[in-house]
């Protein structure tokens, strides 16, 4: 009779104690899969609803960090301190952007023109005048609403023609070869080019300036406008929010007349302008220390606004703000919509741990338990353990058996555990789900500004709620039964360790 025959009549032939054990460890399973049940279901919830968002990252200013800094300063040394108020540079973006994930970079110069060789397209609004005349001196100068925009990226690529928000319907975007270029090319908005008649190798003219405007006491005689020659034509398909809507009615902002060239198209001409200003008060003001120092001149960094980065995977969005905060520049940081995320993931989170803490209560006082039992009843069991060995049985399959006699005792239970805990953990998650939502105080952060959250997706609580939903997979049924082997195999270390001092000789003799 070898041991595992052993083992199977020990299991029938103390019914009591087995049934004991049996009991033990379903109650054991139940806790257990219960636990892991609301732990994974709320980790599930939040990949859900981060697999939703689109995974978009905007390096900005970090304000709060800043003011945090500036408010431990002494009156003296917050006067100098406002002179290192954080700058977003291309330069610091492009080290930022060195990641095999990305997948898409808008780094987005926008910058609101005139039209000069076309008519833009102006819906009728009540109330508001489009001129506004400035007296200064005795010259007066005429202030028109700009009304074009030119929208340009430093990449060949856009965010907004990968998610639909432009469509290109003839002709294509720009190269890269024609942004380092400086090339002075252009895509059009449908609408504007059937308004105007335009069509693919037609030119259109816009002015930076415009006519009879204040700036041009300082730039003088310089050229502010810009031919672009059209090498594509696009549907602008922008939706504006209910807090933006006023955007559409503003000649400048109406997607009509947002016009996609390259950025450093854009950037070349507000270089030459700024300088022309930078020079002009130079001149004008010599005492003053700003102008005088000419590192303070403008560069095409001054004109970059939007700094947007598309990832490959929502996933792989908080590996990639991780791994780049070594590198990011003092009071910047990187925002991936993480504090509405987490904001509405607290109360998950706050479950998830508490069942993780509970597993592992239960799984250590099981440990304790079923050590405790095993080692009380190896007392009675030394005359059986005596013959084993006189017999010529080795120790380690005396080991075996024991270890098989709890193994099929634990399998058992946690077989009944996982049809009765399949049943409980749906609703006893649900249960506390709904208790911890009541009791957890959600701030509300409606009014806090996220730095261009148009290309964030906009998630609810209740979105990422819908995704909770306790269900006992294979993986959870399978991290069952290898726990219960663990349990087993550690409980039985220190019975183990008795066996090894037993001495048959001893023990049938009654000496032991």
């Amino acid at each position: 009779m070898n041991f595992l025959n052993r083992a199977i009549k020990n299991i029938s032939r103390l019914k009591t104690k087995s049934i004991l054990l049996i009991f033990t460890f379903l109650l054991i399973g139940n806790l257990v899969i219960v636990g892991l049940g609301i732990s994974y279901a709320s980790e599930n919830a939040k990949t859900l609803t981060r697999q939703k968002m689109k995974p978009v990252v905007t390096f900005e200013v970090d304000y709060e960090a800043f003011q945090d800094w500036i408010e431990d300063l002494t009156p003296e040394e917050q006067e100098d301190a406002w002179n290192e108020y954080p700058q977003l540079t291309k330069t610091d973006f492009e080290k930022i952007i060195e990641n095999e994930h990305i997948e898409i970079i808008n780094l987005l110069l926008k910058y609101e023109v005139y039209a000069d060789s076309y008519s833009p397209i102006i819906k009728e609004t009540e109330g508001d005048d489009d001129i506004i005349v400035y007296r200064e001196a005795s010259s007066d100068y005429v202030y028109v609403e700009r009304n074009t925009r030119l929208i340009g990226n430093a990449y060949d690529n856009m965010i907004e023609l990968n998610d639909g928000t432009y469509v290109i319907n003839e002709g294509r975007f720009y190269t890269q070869d024609e942004i380092d270029a400086n090339a002075k090319v252009a895509v059009i908005e449908e609408r504007l080019a059937a308004a105007n008649n335009l069509k693919i190798g037609d030119y259109i003219t816009v002015d930076i300036i415009g006519e009879n405007s204040y700036e041009s006491e300082y730039i003088g005689d310089l050229d502010t406008k810009i031919e672009y020659e059209i090498i594509g034509i696009y549907t602008n398909n922008t939706v504006f929010s209910e807090q933006d809507s006023w955007m559409a009615q503003q000649p400048a902002y109406a997607p009509e007349n947002a016009i996609l060239v390259p950025a450093s198209s854009i950037s070349e001409k507000l270089v030459e302008i700024n300088t022309a200003a930078w020079n002009y008060y130079k001149e004008m003001w010599p005492d003053e220390p700003y102008y005088q120092d000419d590192a303070n001149m403008p560069t095409v960094d001054n004109f970059y606004s939007n700094y947007v980065i598309l990832l490959d995977d929502p996933l792989n969005v908080e590996e990639f703000v991780a791994e780049s905060q070594d590198i990011l520049p003092r009071f910047t940081k990187l925002n991936a919509n993480d504090e509405l995320f987490k904001k509405f993931a607290k109360p998950l989170d706050t479950m998830s741990l508490f069942a993780s803490i509970i597993v592992w209560i239960v799984v250590i006082n099981a440990v304790v338990i079923i050590t405790l039992v095993t080692a009380l009843t190896m007392k009675t069991r030394e005359h059986e353990i005596g013959i084993l060995l006189s017999m010529g049985v080795s120790k380690f399959k005396v080991v075996s058996q024991l270890f098989i006699e709890l193994a099929v005792v634990a399998i058992i239970g946690f077989s009944l555990a996982v049809l009765s805990g399949s049943l409980m953990a749906k609703g006893i998650g649900q249960a506390v789900l709904d208790y911890q939502l009541a009791n957890t105080e959600i701030e509300d952060d409606d009014n806090y500004y996220y730095y261009d959250d148009s290309y964030f997706t906009e998630i609810t609580q209740d979105d990422m709620m819908s995704e909770y939903e306790v269900k006992i997979n294979p993986l959870i049924i399978a991290e069952i039964y290898v726990m219960g082997m663990g349990v087993v195999l550690v409980s039985i270390l220190i019975p183990s360790y008795m066996i090894m001092r037993f001495n048959p000789k001893r023990i049938l003799t009654n000496t032991y």
